[in-house]
């Protein structure tokens, strides 16, 4: 099964992106993308895939993984009660080639294969990974590089992929790929049609929509749609919109659409997920 492209939204003014996931399965999604990754489990456990290594995946773990180099974690809904994960993404220049940083260039040089480290580094540099995404840029950058170094003291890394795996995708068509994407998401609140992408691209429709699925590993329609419902999930945490407002900044133009599009992907109703947010902040 050839690995999808993931196109990892990072803003153009910081290195970093971090994401915290709360969900209840991991899915399968084989994918690469150009960023190094840096991911801890803060809950669940099933099973973890890197390169041609497939392993048991259990919370308390941090692996980092070069870019391009195939993954993905899976765990169904019955094997936790939840899933989380914190990740940090960022790109292999943003480590400054710099005296200072000759053992974090050289803790990434093992990780071409990726590297799951032992509990007691892990135990060192938990706190700061659980507090990378509530930090301001400057401090945010501090603590990932304090992060680095306290990882890259460590000799008790294990290596999983028995050797570089990295897909091959050739610039011009990440260039392409990354192009559509932010084209969507700054255009998600209004009409998207597959026609523009394409001719974004200089692609037929026909040859973009198999263009698209062999990168992204999904149909354009289902890329724009889960796009949306992200934005709406947004929309449901930050604001007190009204579910049918928050269904049209989204850009979807029937509220019985949104809500079958939100159960798709996200296993529950709009006013449900609110509702849990609402629960999980209150405590």
């Amino acid at each position: 099964m050839q690995p999808s492209y993931e196109h990892v939204r990072r803003s153009e003014h910081e290195s970093l992106q971090v994401k915290a996931y709360r969900q209840d399965a991991f899915p399968f999604e084989w994918h690469v993308h150009p960023e190094w990754e840096l991911t801890y489990i803060v809950d669940g456990s099933g099973q973890r895939y890197v390169g041609d290594s497939v392993e048991e995946a259990h919370a308390g773990e941090l692996v980092l993984l070069s870019g391009n180099l195939p993954h993905t974690w899976h765990a169904e809904p019955k094997q936790a009660a939840s899933c989380a994960a914190v990740v940090v993404y960022f790109p292999e220049k943003a480590i400054p080639d710099q005296p200072e940083m000759r053992r974090v260039h050289r803790l990434m040089h093992r990780a071409e294969c990726g590297l799951v480290f032992a509990e007691a580094v892990v135990q060192r540099v938990r706190g700061d990974v659980m507090q990378l995404a509530d930090l301001g840029t400057t401090d945010r950058w501090i603590t990932f590089l304090h992060i680095m170094d306290q990882l890259a003291r460590s000799r008790s890394a294990r290596q999983l992929s028995a050797e570089p795996y990295a897909r091959s995708v050739r610039p011009t068509d990440q260039q392409a790929i990354d192009r559509v994407c932010r084209w969507v998401i700054d255009h998600i609140d209004h009409e998207i049609r597959q026609a523009d992408a394409a001719a974004l691209i200089h692609r037929s429709p026909s040859a973009f929509a198999r263009f698209f699925k062999r990168m992204m590993g999904q149909t354009f329609i289902d890329y724009v749609v889960q796009v949306r419902v992200g934005r709406a999930c947004r929309m449901l945490m930050e604001t007190d919109l009204a579910i049918t407002e928050v269904c049209y900044r989204a850009g979807f133009t029937n509220l019985s659409y949104f809500n079958r599009a939100f159960r798709r992907w996200r296993k529950t109703t709009p006013g449900a997920y609110r509702r849990a947010f609402v629960s999980a902040t209150d405590q």
